[in-house]
């Protein structure tokens, strides 16, 4: 396959997941992950799912700013920024077939856990730093973690979640 269709392949389907994402308010890197592991391989895809996922969660932050909950994204980000720094390291030093494995068995337990009920947890502050660990923890191994966060918070806290969530 010449690059050309190739890039404009993938750039289709970088525009359907943008126009879910911008719909719903996640499910692009559900979408354009397995493509960009297809076309770009593991290592590679990670990276360049989190550059897309920094603009298009930045424009929710800017187009949501006045819902931004100041004291929920203090504690995600108590959690979730050495969270991040952990996993990202693990990411960098990981073999290749272990992520590419890990990746496969977590998009499937993914799957999995988006078809199942759970009863919402009722969020407290201090929790939302567990929330941020555990987020920030796997989006540096697998690029998004967000269908599978919102599936079980965004039940339980108020109007404000989605802004802090995309903030943090």
């Amino acid at each position: 396959m010449s690059h050309i269709v190739q890039f404009a392949i993938l750039a289709g389907i970088a525009l359907l997941a943008a126009t879910v994402a911008g719909v719903t308010g996640f499910g692009g890197a559900a979408i354009l992950l397995p493509v960009l592991v297809l076309v770009f391989g593991t290592r590679e895809a990670i990276p360049i799912l989190t550059v897309v996922q920094l603009v298009g969660n930045g424009s929710r932050v800017w187009f949501n700013r006045q819902s931004i909950n100041l004291a929920v994204l203090k504690w995600f980000s108590l959690g979730g920024v050495p969270a991040a720094v952990v996993g990202a390291m693990i990411f960098a030093k990981a073999p290749l077939h272990m992520l590419t494995r890990f990746l496969g068995v977590f998009l499937i337990l993914l799957v999995l856990w988006r078809h199942t009920k759970h009863a919402p947890v009722r969020m407290t502050l201090r929790r939302f730093a567990a929330l941020g660990a555990t987020a920030s923890f796997l989006s540096a191994l697998v690029g998004s973690v967000g269908p599978l966060i919102l599936k079980s918070e965004v039940e339980a806290c108020d109007s404000s979640f989605l802004a802090t969530w995309e903030q943090g």
